[in-house]
């Protein structure tokens, strides 16, 4: 009989009762020898009975049934418990998540406009999501706006986002180009809604050469009076300027 250890503990498994020997090979000893490994029942702190060998547990290789194995893990990938689709707070997560990829991993699509230009996170929202949330919900957050920086060339900082609507963002892109209209200042998205016109039929025909008061004004029918006349006269002025 092996050496009794009932009602031993070693980390969070309690020695119950002796159940088997199981025999391993000893290759330095010849083909025959065996190595016979006393496996016992252990009680687990969270009620669960595992069967493990003596040795294993004795050594710290094996220090639960499993279950603080699982705990770590998830206390090391879930300290906020955000990550899951479950968590109510799951969308700030993958904002934060994507906002980390397209400035650190070159290998993501979009990382020339953003790591490849310079842009970084700073190191308290880079290093500590909760941090990041933290600010996101003091600072406006809600599931219908987009995390938008201010300077376009800046870095992601708290002195530089907001939380703004999907046309703001899209107003404050450095693709956009600035018209003026009566004195004032706009994007093309800005102008649309301003003067309730089509705003891809806006952009076309500030494109192709009209003003800005052309582009607005024009009647959208391709007859109207003086119409054909007008493009004539643009098409002729870039082929010169090509020439």
């Amino acid at each position: 009989m092996p050496v009794d250890y009932t009602g031993h503990k070693w980390y969070q498994l309690k020695a119950l009762r002796f159940t088997h020997f199981k025999l391993y090979p000893r290759r330095t000893r010849g083909p025959d020898a065996v190595n016979k490994v006393p496996y016992w029942d252990f009680e687990c702190d969270c009620g669960k009975i595992t069967n493990a060998s003596i040795a294993s547990v004795r050594k710290g290789d094996q220090k639960s049934c499993g279950c603080w194995r699982l705990e770590m893990i998830k206390n090391l990938t879930l300290r906020h418990g955000d990550a899951t689709s479950k968590s109510k707070h799951n969308r700030i997560y993958r904002i934060w998540a994507q906002m980390k990829r397209r400035c650190q991993l070159k290998s993501v699509k979009s990382y020339f406009r953003y790591g490849g230009r310079g842009i970084e996170v700073c190191t308290e929202w880079s290093d500590d999501y909760v941090t990041f949330k933290q600010w996101s919900l003091n600072n406006g957050y809600d599931d219908r706006l987009t995390l938008d920086r201010i300077d376009n060339d800046g870095n992601y900082t708290p002195d530089n986002c907001r939380w703004v609507d999907r046309t703001t963002q899209a107003n404050n892109r450095r693709s956009n180009k600035i018209v003026e209209y009566k004195g004032k200042t706009y994007t093309i998205a800005e102008l649309s809604k301003e003067t309730n016109t089509c705003q891809g039929r806006l952009s076309h025909r500030i494109v192709i050469g009209y003003t800005t008061e052309e582009a607005v004004e024009m009647p959208l029918t391709r007859r109207s009076k003086g119409f054909s006349k007008i493009l004539s006269e643009r098409r002729k002025k870039r082929e010169l300027d090509k020439k």
